[in-house]
């Protein structure tokens, strides 16, 4: 109705050139209006783009070293970019481009099963992640860059939903049907259902808190 003239749509990318075969269901905007987003090529590749309606830039694809892009790309409000992809040679690690030796964010040799990501202006990141040693199974919350990254108290969980952090640090994150925050030292829960049956998912947090 009426209510659309209020915005302009902007076409990305679409199905119709023979190139993509599909997009994955979570693309993310930067301020500058740039979208990333990761696509499944019509000759059997992966990769991951990024578009603003003018220009679409391939900024990772597995035709070279990378196996497969197993989770959403995601990119802060500057546009820093942080995907997770599987190596031709077995590891799992972070990266923000297409180079092995200038992209690395950070490397999985210390977890098992690297998933979910968010990164701030700064470049910090936080992901789910289980620790390696130990017997716990749960996944649980990290936030770091290059160097070992901190456990988030409070943040194992068997229903851990996907974080977001904000640019000062905080971390979002759901478990079960709770809503926490944390610094990386100190966690509170901001939020709960009285239903056992409602799962929270994906928290969003802003710099305000």
């Amino acid at each position: 109705g009426t209510d659309r003239q209020r915005f302009t749509f902007v076409k990305i990318a679409d199905t119709q050139d023979g190139v993509y075969r599909s997009f994955n269901r979570a693309p993310i905007i930067d301020d500058q209006g740039r979208v990333i987003f990761r696509a499944d090529l019509s000759n059997g590749e992966q990769g991951i783009f990024v578009g603003n309606g003018n220009m679409l830039e391939q900024i990772a694809g597995t035709a070279g070293d990378f196996k497969n892009f197993p989770r959403h790309p995601t990119m802060s409000r500057n546009g820093k970019i942080a995907f997770l992809t599987h190596l031709d040679d077995g590891n799992v690690a972070y990266f923000q481009g297409p180079s092995l030796a200038n992209d690395l964010l950070f490397s999985g040799a210390i977890f098992e099963e690297l998933g979910d990501i968010a990164i701030n202006n700064f470049g910090t990141l936080a992901f789910k992640a289980k620790p390696s040693e130990g017997n716990d199974w749960r996944r649980r919350i990290f936030i770091g860059g290059t160097h070992r990254p901190i456990e988030v108290p409070e943040s194992a969980h068997s229903q851990l939903g996907l974080p977001s952090i904000n640019n000062n640090g905080i971390v979002a994150f759901s478990i079960g049907d709770e809503v926490w925050t944390s610094d990386g030292h100190t966690s509170r829960m901001i939020s709960n259902s009285d239903d056992p049956f409602f799962l929270y998912s994906r928290p969003i947090i802003n710099d305000a808190g």
